[in-house]
């Protein structure tokens, strides 16, 4: 655990940077762009929710990791999308492309673990 214990910490002091950026509307370093404005704090909560879901809830649960998978893939980029998407009158639409999205990643997610890190999944 030494090494998967100082990634994790790496990653999360470095995502909570990237969340106060965001949270400020602050542009990326060295970006021209203007800033997009604050995070809106359902979003946040929304990313909040089904990363921690997945970590704590869908994990241990005893799924089976591609269906854990793909269970939080097929919720993140629907939900996200949603807004947009109910004003278009596209609903349908999304629930097929978030399906379609989450089928190939969650595949492409358990080859890469499997077979070329060698990573036996849950």
């Amino acid at each position: 655990g030494l090494v998967p214990g100082l990634l994790g910490a790496v990653l999360t002091v470095f995502g909570l940077a990237l969340a106060r950026r965001a949270w400020l509307g602050q542009p990326p370093a060295g970006s021209e762009e203007a800033p997009a404005g604050r995070a809106e704090p359902w979003r946040v909560a929304l990313a909040l929710a089904l990363c921690l879901g997945f970590g704590f809830g869908a994990l241990g649960s005893g799924l089976p990791f591609p269906l854990a998978a793909g269970l939080f893939l097929f919720l993140a980029v629907f939900l996200f999308e949603l807004p947009d998407r109910r004003r278009e009158g596209t609903v349908a639409r999304g629930a097929l492309l978030a399906a379609a999205v989450a089928a190939g990643a969650t595949a492409a997610i358990t080859f890469v673990f499997q077979e070329l890190f060698l990573v036996r999944l849950p």
